[in-house]
């Protein structure tokens, strides 16, 4: 199977993003963050295109989808499996504060959940984990707050069954201990394949990671690469699987 792991950035770069998305619906799972899904965008996006979703749909009709908002209905996580896989299990929670829950306009007060979808190809049981972590405006370092939002996704895919694999923009630093919980029992593709950069061209700060794929020791990783492409200010991880 083949995986596409992305933050869209709201689709700030919209015809460019449309068009890679279009040259690779032979892909199997993609996992989105920054997904809008309204009339505006949400006081905490600021700038991009307002209906995001509506738009991957109409693209990936031959998907399904997931979306999963952390405040109002106006952006979230959004993940998309070809039809012809079946799911058996979708779950969504929250592993930092809880839905709707920021104060004001301050966006590090705003809830942080994951989407847990069970797939089943050729027999075989996988758990796919879209996850976005916590920003703070602090850098991407340890904080209590990360290292409890850590500590309940590992909850989590703890509990999923089959091969298991944890992609996303986890708001992280390589040597966190934040990530080294995430890291138990699981292998880091970013660090096994020596990724270094994540951010690509249209990220102009010094830290050149975000984004993170962790499968479980039974996963094959058959290919696994960092996709240059100015779709975002993320770079697409890609993720080819058995």
């Amino acid at each position: 199977m083949k995986l596409i792991q992305l933050n869209i950035w709201a689709g700030m770069v919209y015809k460019p993003l449309i068009k890679f998305v279009k040259d690779n619906k032979n892909v199997d799972i993609f996992c989105f963050q920054e997904v809008t899904n309204g009339d505006e965008l949400a006081e905490h996006v600021k700038a991009g295109n307002k209906n995001m979703l509506k738009t991957l749909m109409k693209v990936l009709k031959h998907f399904n989808f997931y979306y999963a908002p952390y405040q109002g209905n106006e952006v979230g996580l959004a993940t998309f499996i070809n039809k012809k896989i079946a799911v058996d299990r979708y779950e969504e929670s929250f592993v930092y504060r809880w839905y709707g829950a920021m104060i004001g306009k301050d966006i590090s007060t705003l809830g942080r959940n994951i989407q847990l979808i069970e797939i089943i190809k050729n027999g075989q049981k996988y758990s796919v984990i879209n996850f976005h972590g916590l920003w703070n405006g602090q850098g991407k370092s340890d904080t209590n707050d990360r290292l409890d939002q850590s500590r309940n996704v590992k909850k989590v895919m703890d509990k999923a069954k089959g091969k298991k694999i944890l992609v996303g923009d986890f708001n992280l630093l390589p040597d966190t201990n934040s990530l080294n919980i995430l890291e138990k029992g699981m292998r880091n593709l970013i660090k096994e394949f020596n990724i270094k950069d994540t951010r690509g061209e249209l990220y102009e700060k010094e830290l050149r990671f975000a984004d993170y794929a962790l499968v479980s020791p039974d996963v094959m990783a058959l290919d696994f690469k960092v996709l240059n492409e100015k779709i975002s200010d993320h770079l697409p991880l890609y993720l080819e699987f058995e």
